[in-house]
């Protein structure tokens, strides 16, 4: 992976422009909420507080100076640190998407941090129209991007495009030549949120691909679930951990595959899809955190 030598400062740029959007301007607020990544606007929160005297919640959805996926110089993960430690300095209450992501939180241990996980965007389902796909196949799909540690070679391998069909919607990875010239994954390229939703809702299960790094939680697994596909976590091993386990996905609409030629073979060659319900995806969406954010503003 490439080594990065500072942090993302772009939203430096933002935070003043806000700041002398509200210097003339005769109004305040009793809460600020600030989400990052990017992290730089959280600077923000010294303004809020010192002209408004607000509260300030910092909402991290990815960790920051400790975040293990990004392989900083030991200069700059000290530097992101100590930038982290004052920002968090200044809140009154931290949000991050599980606890793995609050271990890596730089933080004074009485500074209250709460967990709110990410969710599907329910507004715009009703616009959802579900394509027909064919029914002798089983439809897999990947939304997102794939990296250098989660790669969806072995997967593809494994496919049978007599039985199976595996859909990607986000930007065109490179593939080793030999997968590539398989032509067994379908790229639709990127696509806006409600043709991406489409293409999902349409079908049979979400493929997840994780690392060894715990913390992650790929938000686009709450799209998978507001359709009630199956889920297959594509993992270095096929052990249920992590935050998806903890997400209370039922048994038998998630399966664990060690990411291997074998084991994924075994698994595409057992696998049948199950009923779908989405009545019972609704503890997913973004009004029942929108729910759980509201009481914790409200106990500040």
């Amino acid at each position: 992976r490439r080594i990065s030598s500072s942090i993302n400062t772009l939203s430096y740029y933002w935070r003043f422009a806000l700041e002398r959007y509200f210097q003339n301007r005769d109004i305040a607020f009793d809460t600020v909420i600030l989400s990052g990544n990017p992290y730089c606007c959280f600077d923000f929160s010294a303004f809020a507080k010192s002209n408004w005297g607000s509260r300030i919640v910092l909402d991290y959805r990815d960790p920051l100076a400790q975040n293990p996926a990004i392989n900083y110089r030991p200069s700059a993960r000290e530097a992101a640190a100590n930038l982290e430690a004052g920002y968090n300095y200044q809140a009154d209450l931290l949000l991050t998407v599980n606890s793995d992501c609050v271990d890596l939180m730089v933080r004074d241990r009485d500074t209250r941090v709460e967990v709110i996980q990410n969710g599907f965007d329910e507004r715009a389902l009703p616009a959802t129209q579900r394509t027909e796909r064919e029914p002798q196949r089983n439809t897999f799909v990947h939304a997102g991007a794939f990296n250098s540690y989660r790669r969806p070679e072995t997967f593809v391998e494994a496919i049978n495009p007599v039985r199976d069909r595996f859909e990607h919607i986000g930007r065109v990875p490179e593939l080793s030549d030999g997968v590539a010239a398989e032509k067994k994954l379908v790229f639709h390229g990127l696509k806006p949120y409600e043709e991406t939703l489409n293409l999902i809702a349409a079908a049979d299960c979400g493929v997840v691909f994780t690392s060894d790094e715990k913390f992650e939680s790929t938000t686009k697994i709450f799209d998978y679930l507001s359709f009630d596909l199956d889920i297959v976590v594509v993992a270095p091993n096929d052990r249920a951990e992590g935050p998806i386990a903890n997400l209370g996905i039922p048994e038998g609409k998630i399966y664990w595959v060690k990411n291997e030629i074998g084991a994924i073979r075994n698994f595409l060659d057992k696998y049948q899809p199950s009923p779908k319900r989405p009545d019972r995806a609704s503890k997913y969406s973004r009004a029942e955190s929108t729910k759980t954010l509201t009481k914790l503003l409200e106990e500040l």
